[in-house]
């Protein structure tokens, strides 16, 4: 009896310490399995530009241009092994002739969301959305036979328009690059509603847009790779979606910036912009542009 008292009276005094080390134990799981890494970057630009020159003919001509952009990256990696790397980039630009009209040059928002699985090796599974609209309604401009100036409004918020949800496999490699292939991509398209224009396989018609949704294989390609000491930076955001091997089965847009950083906020960038949509013709669209400016970047 005496050894069953003293037995009681051990576990009494133990037990306290036991359920202590073991709350302890499971808190500190709990906290490696929510441990998280946080990675973003905030970059935004304002840049104008006033240019004289003189054509052929002996006629002056001036131009101004303004163009602003801004970019958000975030990149969150759990202890559980999910991980989301997020892009938000955004540019408004506007082109004026002096005692002319000013005219949009730029304007759109893409937003790139994706979610990757515990990572393997070198593969992982991934869930993604994509968005990609305008800001500011976009007109076509022409002259009637009296000389008078048309305007007609071509384009406006989300019209066009692209949404993509996707299901796929994602690549990692040199750290913040990666390749994502999607075998299964839903993508529906809003588009201004034409009259005069017939289009084949419509989802949804209202008076003034038209739905259209697309099944396919997708791939995005993300690089951003700095070289000698962050001084040169290689930023490539590229998209291909196709259903069929044909013309109008096939779109692709492909960005290509190369940065050289000096004096702390200058920077000199190139700039190559691809585009191929069917939607809108089947020529694709190429623009060139060197730039030299000052911008800010928020890193963490």
């Amino acid at each position: 009896m005496q050894l069953l008292r003293i037995s009681f009276a051990f576990l009494f005094f133990l037990l306290p310490d036991l359920l202590v080390a073991q709350i302890q134990d499971s808190v500190a799981v709990d906290k490696k399995m929510e441990e998280r890494k946080v990675r973003y970057s905030i970059l935004g630009s304002l840049s104008a530009s006033y240019i004289t020159y003189k054509n052929w003919d002996g006629e002056d001509h001036t131009s101004l241009t303004f163009l602003t952009n801004a970019e958000f990256r975030h990149r969150l990696s759990k202890g559980s092994g999910w991980s989301h790397e997020h892009l938000v980039k955004a540019e408004l630009g506007y082109l004026n002739y002096t005692d002319s009209l000013w005219i949009k040059s730029n304007d759109q928002f893409k937003c790139a969301l994706q979610w990757n699985e515990k990572p393997g090796k070198y593969i992982t599974h991934s869930y993604s959305v994509f968005l990609q609209s305008q800001f500011l309604k976009s007109y076509r401009y022409d002259y009637s036979d009296e000389g008078r100036l048309l305007k007609e409004k071509k384009g406006w918020f989300f019209a066009p328009g692209i949404l993509e949800i996707a299901y796929g496999l994602n690549w990692k490699f040199w750290d913040q690059c990666r390749i994502n292939t999607a075998f299964a991509t839903c993508r529906i398209r809003t588009l201004p509603k034409d009259d005069d224009e017939e289009r084949q396989e419509v989802f949804i018609t209202t008076t003034k847009k038209v739905i259209t949704t697309e099944y396919g294989f997708s791939t995005q390609v993300y690089i951003y790779k700095e070289f000698y000491d962050k001084h040169i930076l290689w930023d490539h955001q590229g998209r291909i979606f196709f259903n069929a091997i044909s013309k109008n089965n096939i779109s692709a847009d492909i960005s290509n910036r190369f940065t050289i950083r000096f004096l702390k906020y200058m920077q000199f960038r190139i700039d190559t912009h691809f585009i191929y949509d069917p939607a809108f013709s089947t020529k694709p669209a190429f623009r060139q542009e060197l730039l030299l400016g000052v911008f800010y970047e928020l890193r963490k």
